[in-house]
């Protein structure tokens, strides 16, 4: 009579074991990556036309501690490939595809799939392991409950005290979507690619091939205001091609401006990137996204 009690009572029990794991899942968030697909942590699907060459901050610890930073950028061998940089404390560590291999570096140091799983040697411990065609990587101590990629696919959990602490295209992870598309100077952007872009992180050097930087744009067309002609600058940055650099891929993207009579001369210093400022209107204009350089930016 007790055994057959039992063999009722395990399948009950089965599912309330379970129960914790889902209202995990529901509080946790995950931001998957597939194909041009983002899925934010609060669900909301984004369109991911990413720029050529440049890495994107999928999500950071936008707390004082700063404890990780994820940037993803689309393959140069393949487009339908995404590379990964995950920059953890002192680990700099890189996922890529290249000739149709999985490839991975730790602070630029080739670490082949043969040596899998690793497992830093320091405290706060590091793991990478095979999963499927490609790798998961966790890292508690760090923010980091789970990162999975396999080139094509990218799907990343942060653990359940980083809620609400991070930022990027992924967002805040905070069950809000009024401000989803937030962008690094808090403001809120005005559509996905102006978004997008804004997460873009300018290469630190030549060498990494991203053309792009995010500068102040005046509006080439005379605006009418009280009947006189005025110079209009926009508040915030838009894409451009770096110097020497012209645009082979350009798409709109909706950006305030702020007006000045045209006899006022206004000033920016190179490299500002921010107009602080009241703005007037809104308009579309063209932001770069790929570049075509007649000579190495390096040479400069």
């Amino acid at each position: 009579h007790h055994a057959k009690e039992n063999v009722l009572q395990t399948p009950t029990w089965n599912i309330f074991a379970e129960a914790p794991k889902l209202i995990m899942d529901s509080i946790q968030g995950e931001c998957k990556v597939a194909q041009d697909q983002i899925t934010t942590f609060n669900g909301v699907d984004l369109a991911s036309a990413l720029p050529e060459n440049c890495y994107n901050v999928l999500a950071q610890d936008c707390s004082p501690e700063m404890k990780f930073m994820v940037l993803m950028r689309n393959s140069k061998e393949s487009p339908n490939h995404k590379d990964i940089n995950v920059k953890l404390g002192e680990y700099d560590i890189d996922m890529y595809y290249s000739a149709d291999a999985f490839k991975m570096k730790i602070n630029n140091l080739e670490v082949s799939e043969e040596h899998l799983p690793y497992k830093s040697f320091n405290y706060p411990t590091v793991e990478i392991k095979k999963k499927g065609n490609g790798v998961s990587l966790s890292a508690s101590e760090y923010g980091i409950d789970s990162l999975d990629y396999d080139g094509l696919t990218f799907k990343f959990r942060p653990t359940i005290w980083m809620k609400g602490k991070t930022c990027g295209i992924c967002g805040h992870n905070d069950d809000e979507s009024e401000k989803e598309l937030q962008m690094p100077d808090g403001s809120v952007a005005k559509d996905q690619m102006r978004f997008i872009h804004s997460w873009i992180l300018p290469a630190e050097s030549c060498s990494e091939g991203c053309n792009l930087k995010h500068t102040l744009v005046k509006l080439e067309k005379a605006i009418a205001t009280d009947g006189a002609k005025a110079k209009c600058y926009s508040v915030q940055p838009v894409l451009r091609c770096a110097k020497g650099c012209s645009p082979v891929k350009t798409v709109e993207v909706s950006t305030g401006f702020h007006c000045l009579p045209s006899d006022v001369s206004l000033d920016l210093p190179e490299g500002q990137i921010r107009l602080e400022k009241s703005e007037d209107f809104s308009e579309k204009v063209e932001a770069h996204t790929a570049c075509s350089c007649e000579t190495s930016p390096c040479a400069a």
